[in-house]
């Protein structure tokens, strides 16, 4: 009964057991995007849940036991998730947090995964109330910057005059460091621990995702950059790019802000580390050597001597570390806009308030280059940079990289934080917070400068009439015109006109006219901006590049609009993304017909980007299909086609990839023809062959700009993917002549130089018939690898051609690597091995040649040494030489050296030499064990058989026959033997003759020769 009642426990300890440790580890992975946040919990299976938000309080509670893994959550901060907790239930593990009043949870399937986005719903800064968490599915502590009620929350206006009048003025507190010393600053919030935010009467709203992301697909459906990928060892983001790059690590998370300043790259955390170092790598290292550290309190900062303005910069987190990548090989990752308002109360003066993301720190820094000082608002990468500079009477706004740079230059400046944000504000009774209305509404300095762009035309009679009669009406001023300033003028106004109207060629040959009647006009910005508008309108990227981005005009929204349009029509997306992304909402200002162009681009940019839902918003913007042009209808519904291929909606996408490909507009005719192949070929529901004939046909209907290059790329690759490198290296050839875009040139030759590394280092030639692969070699004999890679695939091929005794074709790749690319025992062995090619191609002189040339003082193994020695022996005795080459082998009894010894008496006719160093022969390889019927020693025999008889030796055939006779009777060779042994016995020399031709006519040493050469 013990036993049983013990059996029973053991049995009931086991299953327990078996829960207990049946419950998962499940995964749980976050993201920050511009106004959403998005946690995933990585399931093994589908699991039901069931969800609850009241109050900002969500609950979450799954019907499966599993523990949740919060390291990758808690590593990356998401500012619109707090307090993220779980628990065990018995219905399963429950998961609880905290998110802003203004914001909800949208849960949707992916796999196994099941994704929870926290979207703010409206445009209104992130607020974390406290509200009652009464009947929620899961209790969770209270947040822990609630601070109660929402009606007690002072105002924006009230706080930063309670600030100043506690610190009077309401600027950071700097205490200055002894001479010599770097100073030491504190960071003051004008608020204190922060509250609860109400947002002021009179602010703008912020921006906002949300209606973009209404009718959101599912995550599985989105597309991935390929430029990161998950490392499943340390839960971060691990991004695998080239360039040169700035690592930064300090001990926890931290915010970073980077800008460029005075020929100064600054990079400041909002961290007091003192052991702190930045790591440089890559190419321009060597011009950030110059750097400063500036030591503060809670913050550190790093200035490097660096004046290159022509940097594309990228900011990647991981984990703690932060890293600035400069001219990064792949896309360029910068933070969007930071949002901005401008908000004035009735009686007050009006305010900038930047938002910065949860508890911001203010840096006070002093800039000793240019003896002013900075205020430095370090972020996290979601809250943003400043794109476009702001300057007014009082501070500058510096462009940023991440985060904020405020120049102060007046003391009546102060600044302040509230809960989640930055707040500018001026003293009392001064108007000077901004410089004018303008700058009031938009947040811009120098917005006069934007007249350049002005498309509007002062007209009296025809002003509210039609393109004809206001083109008539400018037409009856030139014929008016007094003198050639009064024409040009005109001109420029018939120009706007046609602008106006979306006619770029008009214009810009009207422009051409007013340069011809005044040449002087071309030097006034206001010329040079219609000129590029239309000249982006027309497809001419070298002129918009030239008017566009001088000195005076290529920081305006408007000129970056523009350059963005025309580099999106060029295709060349990531430097039309960088544009757009600097020009804001600049196509506001123009009429809806150019409007609609406008965001089309920018809609097609996103997308290429893998942007999906800021193409989405873009496309929200137009409001009206009704007056499209055929061909802005065309891009849409391609754009539509992109979005729906990306969704994974293939059906959706086809159909209308279709109509767009039979449409009649070209450009997008060939646009969607493209995006249709590519779709179908991988869905594998069209063939490589017939996608290459297709796309054949597609190169020669459009010609001439981006798109020819992408289309002879995508062909290449087809025939590089059906195994026809010859078709597909030459298009890329071809493709990358045609770039004028250093950046795609580069790529497409690295890929060219990827496809031959394979079929040459990595041995993918060795597929190919042999003179095919040295026809492709010498046609494209530039992409040979330097170094270790480029001798692997030079050897190789040459081996390969060897191999099917190809010697003439193999002997100049070999004699290459010989003379120009190796150097001590390396060339000694490639010489070692081309001279036994030469030899077995009869070509004994050239054999001498090489073994000359590379010859080295390096000390060599013993055995090429050797091996080096039987070379010139044989090549010696090939040339005549036959005493010096036996001279040589004087003192050499390896086998080798006693087969060339055989060999070269045998040609000679000495008969008792040979027979002596066959003799030698066979007796190593009967001490070495080679003595199987079928092994070396028959061949030996037979041949010391022939040079027996030949010599007229019958004594010596007894003794070979009294030695071997019973050993070769068991051969195959022993009627031969037999044969020629007779003449011992009295038999007759004229068989012997004819026994000759039987016996091996190769020589022994030629054997050595073809193992060594391969």
């Amino acid at each position: 009964m013990k036993n049983i009642y013990a059996f029973a426990l053991l049995i009931l300890f086991t299953v327990l057991s078996g829960v207990a440790t049946a419950a998962p580890v499940i995964k749980v992975r976050a993201g920050i995007h511009d106004r959403y946040n998005r946690m995933v919990f990585d399931w093994a299976q589908p699991v039901k849940y069931t969800m609850q938000q009241k109050d900002g309080l969500v609950s979450i509670q799954f019907n499966t036991q599993a523990s949740a893994n919060f390291r990758d959550v808690t590593s990356v901060s998401p500012p619109f998730i707090r307090d993220l907790n779980q628990s065990s239930t018995p219905q399963g593990l429950a998961v609880s947090f905290r998110i802003p009043d203004n914001a909800r949870v949208q849960a949707f399937w992916s796999g196994n995964k099941v994704a929870f986005d926290v979207l703010l719903m409206t445009k209104e800064a992130p607020k974390f109330g406290g509200g009652n968490t009464e009947n929620q599915t899961t209790a969770a502590p209270k947040a822990e910057n609630s601070s109660g009620p929402q009606e007690n929350v002072k105002p924006v206006d009230q706080v930063v005059a309670d600030t100043a009048a506690q610190t009077s003025p309401a600027t950071p507190v700097t205490t200055e460091p002894a001479a010599g010393a770097e100073p030491q600053v504190n960071a003051v919030s004008a608020s204190g621990p922060p509250e609860p935010a109400k947002v002021p009467n009179g602010f703008s709203k912020l921006q906002t995702l949300a209606d973009a992301l209404e009718n959101k697909p599912s995550e599985t459906f989105l597309r991935q950059p390929n430029r990161t990928q998950e490392s499943e060892t340390t839960n971060t983001m691990t991004v695998s790019t080239d360039g040169t790059v700035i690592r930064l690590k300090p001990n926890k998370l931290s915010r970073l802000a980077a800008f460029q300043r005075a020929g100064k790259l600054w990079l400041v955390v909002d961290q007091e580390q003192k052991d702190l170092t930045p790591k440089v790598e890559g190419a321009l290292a060597s011009s950030l050597t110059n750097v400063k550290r500036i030591t503060l309190t809670k913050a550190t900062a790093f200035v490097f001597d660096f004046d290159k303005d022509d940097t594309v910069f990228s900011i990647r987190r991981e984990g703690p570390q932060w890293n600035v990548w400069l001219n990064p090989k792949e896309k360029a990752l910068l933070p969007p806009e930071i949002p901005l308002n401008i908000t004035q109360d009735k009686g007050k003066e009006p305010r900038v308030v930047l938002y910065a993301g949860e508890q911001p720190a203010v840096i006070s820094i002093k800039d000793t280059t240019l003896g002013d000082r900075l205020w430095v608002v370090p972020m996290r990468a979601p809250e943003g940079r400043i794109i476009q500079p702001r300057k007014t009477a009082i501070y500058s706004m510096l462009p940023t990289l991440i985060g904020a740079a405020i120049v102060p230059t007046d003391d009546q400046l102060r600044v302040g934080t509230l809960n989640d944000l930055v707040v500018l504000s001026a003293g009392e009774g001064q108007k000077v917070l901004l410089s004018n209305e303008k700058d009031r509404k938009y947040g811009k300095g120098e917005a006069k400068l934007t007249k350049a762009f002005r498309l509007d035309v002062a007209l009296k009679e025809s002003k509210n009439k039609n393109f004809t009669a206001q083109r008539q009406e400018i037409e009856k001023k030139l014929t008016e015109s007094a003198d050639d300033v009064a024409k040009s003028n005109n001109l420029l106004d018939m120009a706007r006109l046609y602008l106006q109207n979306g006619f770029g060629n008009e214009a810009g040959g009207l422009l051409l006219i007013a340069k011809k009647q005044l040449p002087a006009i071309e030097s006034k910005i206001e010329f040079r901006a219609l000129r590029g508008m239309a000249a982006a309108m027309s497809g001419n990227r070298d002129q918009v590049e030239k008017d566009l981005t001088g000195d005076d005009i290529h920081s305006l929204p408007e000129a970056k609009l523009w350059v963005g349009y025309a580099r999106s029509r060029d295709n060349d997306w990531q430097s039309a993304r960088a544009a757009f992304a600097d020009s804001g909402d600049a196509e506001k200002s123009f009429p809806t017909i150019l409007q609609n162009r406008l965001i089309l681009a920018k809609a097609e940019t996103a997308l290429e980007a893998d942007d999906i839902i800021s193409s989405q918003a873009e496309l929200k913007k137009i409001s009206d299909m009704t007056g499209m042009l055929p061909v802005e209808k065309a891009a849409h519904d391609y754009i539509r086609a992109m979005t729906y291929s990306a969704i994974n909606k293939k059906e959706e996408a086809l159909d209308i990839y279709r109509d767009v490909a039979n449409g009649s507009d070209q450009l997008y005719r060939a646009k969607a023809e493209l995006s249709l192949v590519n779709q179908l070929v991988d869905s594998k529901e069209l063939k490589l062959e017939d996608a290459i004939e297709r796309l054949e046909r597609l190169r020669f209907t459009w010609r001439g700009d981006r798109l020819e290059i992408d289309i002879l790329r995508q062909l290449g690759q087809y025939y590089i993917d059906n195994k026809q490198y010859f078709e597909g290296l030459t298009l890329w050839r071809q493709a990358a002549s045609l770039s004028k875009n250093a950046d795609d040139t580069d790529l497409i030759t690295q890929r060219m130089q990827d496809v031959f590394h394979e079929l040459y280092v990595k041995g993918g030639a060795d597929k190919l018939p042999p003179l095919q692969a040295l026809s492709l070699f010498d046609r494209f004999r530039e992409l040979t690898p330097t170094g270790a890679d480029g001798n692997v695939a030079l050897c190789t091929l040459a081996d390969r051609l060897a191999s099917v005794d190809l010697l003439d074709q193999a002997d100049p790749l070999m004699e290459e690597q010989v003379l120009k690319q190796s150097s001590g025992e390396e060339a000694a062995v490639l010489g070692s091995k081309l001279a036994g090619w030469r030899l077995l191609n009869r070509n004994a002189v050239g054999a001498l040649k090489i073994l000359d040339q590379s010859e080295t003082t390096e000390t060599i193994s013993d055995t090429l040494s050797e091996r080096r020695l039987l070379l010139r022996a044989r090549a010696l005795a090939d040339t005549g030489k036959t005493d010096d080459a036996l001279l040589l082998l004087k003192d050499n009894q390896s086998n080798e050296g006693l087969s060339l010894k055989a060999d070269i008496n045998w040609r000679q006719s000495r008969w008792s030499e040979s027979i002596l160093a066959l003799q030698m022969l066979a007796s190593n390889y009967r001490n070495q064990g080679q003595n199987k019927l079928d092994g070396p020693i028959p061949g030996l025999v037979m041949k010391m058989a022939i040079a027996l008889s030949l010599d007229d030796n019958k004594k010596g055939l007894e003794l070979l026959t009294a030695e071997y006779g019973e050993f070769m009777a068991k051969t195959k060779r022993a009627q031969a033997f037999d044969l020629i042994t007779k003449q011992s016995r009295g038999g007759s020399l004229a068989d012997l003759e004819t026994l000759k031709g039987q016996v091996d006519e190769v020589e022994l040493f030629q054997q050595f020769l073809k193992n060594f050469g391969t």
